[in-house]
């Protein structure tokens, strides 16, 4: 009888599976029903008559389906709030997460009736956290949906948030205090288990000093939120933030210990071993606490994934049946898949299973050629070998999502997996089941494990200086894949796989040189305006050599970095790997705030002004000066910056003025008989000095000066050039109502296109000399 999963194993269904999540993903429903309706006719076509060719396709096709439905259901529109207004909720809480100098917690509510059984999550400031799990409470405040901001390479929240099952988000500040109407609502054990969690975390938090308590706390219980930015960074920097997330080392490291523990009970008992063995018996017995710290940790999905890896190994251990790792590692990603779709395209579903299926592949290999070494031997290369294929298996993913390349992150994490794993680790665990009974037995062991971490840090810092710093890598979709390519390459021969890794590496050649000399095609005139909140942030191209950045965007939030979260990604992923010049309008934290990480992370030849540099902001002068980047100032006037047969480019700055907005400096340039005109934030009275100074040339574009403001009063320059497009650059729902109604209603009696970055996300114009064309880069809206 034919079996497919025999011949092939499960990758194939895994991957069918994944392929269909994809598909649907990218917003192609309707398109996923017509394909499977096409094979499923092919496969009842008489060409097919071969019964072991259609029952592996079959299955492949209804796992594809599955998935493209699944995907579909899982990324379905989650409901509006009943209206933008302060409303009063009422609901259970699910999870609190202490973060720094606020927390935040997850409510099941319970009304408005509209929005009953919804899971929101609230983001609590200046007020203190005197809530637990499981408590009813009442509040005011506003709701909202999450939305994408429409930018290439963006992390998508709306979809982190529907993972989660997380349907809406709020904020709450003083002006709306939270009332407790019930203490302890519910009795579900998940729940208790949770509400013991926090209490225990905020015990163990008021005896340590903060910076240790969050790491000890991130390392024991999940509570990743309480680490700042600083730490967070820090651990990125050092290839080290996987061991301060619950992971499958965590499970591991306790399944040992429980394993040789009870395994030293059992061999008391001759009557237990007498009726049952002792491997099948001791295996089983370790499940319950496995399965109870999973809870009690927070259940992040790798624990999810090393806790099921577990169970299914304890299964086939009772049933006296081998199955190959990877076999066992794609069924449990499977069945993770089946109940969590979305989990999929999260970096932590991705890296949990990419490391371990690295490992798969080249550890069974070096296992059988290191039976005869001598124990030193194994213990001095094996350790390596590990952190290496798992490096390799990561690294791709790493970069794809947090675009940080830690080079030290191999050697370090040769010294820190031992001094974390089986030195802070154990304590730590320790030191928590002890907390409610000897709390100053289990503070000194807390002692003990902070400081061990603080030694593990000292170690890594001092290792990742010059070669092996990290860095910051911003890179095209091309040469992700070359880097993925190239580390399957080496895993593949790492784990013995030599012909595979031969092919491999060929094909990598082959890619590399026709990407090399694939001949790219860059129009003379192109402008993108990126979609970055309430603030300016333009990319002008000018042929392929001639890269101006103009402003950065940048929002008021000290935790949100426009630059590092939105601009740099997006410039990466539009192929920039060098900005000929950086502009700055106006020395304002909408213009300014977003520059500062580009310029400390890319290649950059000019940096232009309007202003004296000993009058720009501290942060800028510094990088400035660091990366020794030359500053051009202009005088008042236009300024001609470059010409060629094609067309020119021109920069004019105001004469002196009170308001920085009327300092803004101004950008035209053009291509054979279209141009375009980026105006800053001009007001009123720098806009009478640009129409009184002239305009060089037709502009067919213009960038609305001020966001569209009203102040700014542009009609006069709108019917002065009788612009085709018009672009506001602007912040969804922004709290100035950009554009303003009055310039909206102007530009639709002058048949004037608007394009509005909170509507349409990044929007992208191209001319050739012979018009202009736009296309959207991104919509900011989550669903497909």
């Amino acid at each position: 009888m034919f079996s497919f999963p025999a011949r092939l194993g499960s990758w194939p269904l895994l991957l069918s599976y994944c392929l269909g999540l994809v598909w649907a993903a990218s917003g192609h429903a309707l398109p996923t029903a017509l394909l499977v309706i096409a094979l499923l006719l092919v496969l009842a076509s008489p060409f097919h008559r071969r019964q072991a060719f259609k029952i592996p396709l079959l299955i492949l096709l209804l796992l594809f389906a599955i998935g493209a439905w699944n995907d579909h259901h899982g990324l379905r529109p989650l409901p509006s709030p009943p209206s933008s207004a302060l409303q009063t909720l009422v609901g259970e809480v699910e999870r609190i997460e202490p973060q720094p100098q606020r927390w935040r917690m997850d409510v099941r509510l319970h009304l408005p009736v509209k929005l009953a059984g919804q899971r929101i999550r609230l983001h609590v400031m200046e007020q203190e956290c005197t809530l637990h799990p499981g408590d009813l409470i009442e509040l005011k405040t506003r709701l909202r949906a999450s939305r994408l901001f429409g930018i290439p390479g963006e992390f998508n929240y709306p979809r982190y948030l529907a993972e989660r099952g997380i349907a809406l988000s709020g904020y709450v500040t003083a002006k709306q205090p939270i009332r407790r109407l019930a203490a302890n609502a519910t009795t579900s054990p998940l729940t208790r288990i949770e509400r013991w969690r926090h209490q225990l975390g905020q015990a163990i938090a008021a005896t340590l000093p903060e910076s240790d308590s969050a790491l000890l706390l991130s390392l024991v219980l999940g509570e990743k939120t309480r680490l700042s930015q600083a730490q967070r960074q820090q651990l990125a920097q050092l290839g080290l933030s996987h061991l301060f997330a619950i992971s499958g080392l965590h499970l591991g490291l306790l399944a040992s210990g429980l394993y040789f523990m009870l395994q030293a009970f059992y061999r008391r008992s001759d009557w237990a071993l007498h009726h049952w063995p002792l491997q099948q018996a001791v295996a089983l017995l370790c499940l319950p606490p496995l399965l109870f710290y999973l809870l009690f940790s927070g259940g992040a999905l790798p624990t999810w994934r090393a806790a099921l890896l577990a169970t299914l190994a304890v299964w086939f251990t009772l049933r006296q049946r081998h199955v190959r790792p990877i076999d066992l590692l794609c069924s449990i990603g499977l069945l993770i898949l089946v109940v969590n779709p979305l989990a999929l395209f999260g970096a932590s579903f991705q890296l949990s299973f990419a490391g371990v299926a690295a490992l798969i592949l080249v550890m069974p290999y070096w296992q059988k050629r290191s039976r005869h070494w001598p124990a030193a031997k194994r213990w001095l290369l094996l350790p390596p070998l590990v952190t290496l294929s798992a490096t390799l298996g990561t690294v791709p993913i790493a970069l794809w999502h947090f675009h940080l390349l830690a080079p030290a992150a191999v050697l370090n994490n040769l010294f820190s997996v031992p001094l974390i794993g089986l030195g802070a680790l154990p304590l730590a665990l320790i030191a928590t089941g002890l907390f409610a009974f000897h709390a100053p037995l289990a503070a000194l062991c807390f002692e003990i494990a902070a400081r061990l971490l603080q030694l593990c840090l000292t170690m890594a810092d001092a290792l990742s200086q010059g070669l092996l710093a990290a860095r910051w890598l911003y890179l095209p979709p091309i040469d992700h894949l070359l880097i993925g390519a190239i580390c399957l390459t080496l895993l593949l021969s790492l784990g013995g796989k030599r012909k595979a890794a031969a092919g491999m590496a060929l094909l990598t050649v082959v890619t590399t040189v026709t990407y090399l000399a694939w001949p790219t095609v860059t129009p003379p005139l192109q402008l993108t305006a990126f979609s970055v909140g309430q603030g300016d942030a333009l990319l002008l191209q000018r042929g392929r050599d001639h890269t101006m950045l103009i402003d950065g965007g940048g929002l008021y939030s000290r935790t949100f970095d426009v630059g590092e979260r939105l601009l740099a990604p997006a410039l990466g992923r539009l192929g920039i790997r060098r900005l000929e010049t950086v502009v700055l309008t106006h020395d304002h934290p909408d213009h300014r705030k977003g520059l500062l990480h580009v310029l400390r992370c890319f290649p950059v030849g000019e940096f232009w002004c309007s202003t004296p540099v000993n009058q720009l902001h501290p942060d800028l002068q510094h990088i400035l000066r660091q990366r020794q980047i030359a500053v051009r100032v202009f005088p008042p006037g236009w300024s001609l910056v470059a010409h060629d047969p094609l067309g020119r480019c021109e920069v004019f700055v105001p004469a002196q003025a009170a308001d920085k907005n009327d300092q803004s400096l101004v950008v035209y340039a053009s291509c054979r008989n279209d141009g375009l005109l980026l105006c800053g934030d001009l007001e009123q009275a720098g806009l009478r000095q640009l129409q009184q100074a002239g305009i060089p040339g037709p502009a067919q574009v213009i960038k609305l000066p001020h966001h569209g403001s009203r102040h700014a009063h542009p009609q006069s320059l709108l019917d002065q050039l009788a612009p085709h497009w018009a672009i506001a650059t602007v912040g969804y729902r922004n709290r100035y109502h950009f554009p303003h109604q009055a310039v909206v209603d102007h530009l639709e009696q002058r048949q004037i296109t608007l394009l509005r970055t909170d509507r349409d996300g990044s929007v992208q114009l191209t001319s050739r000399g012979h018009g202009w064309h736009a296309s959207f880069l991104t919509s900011p809206l989550p669903w497909p």
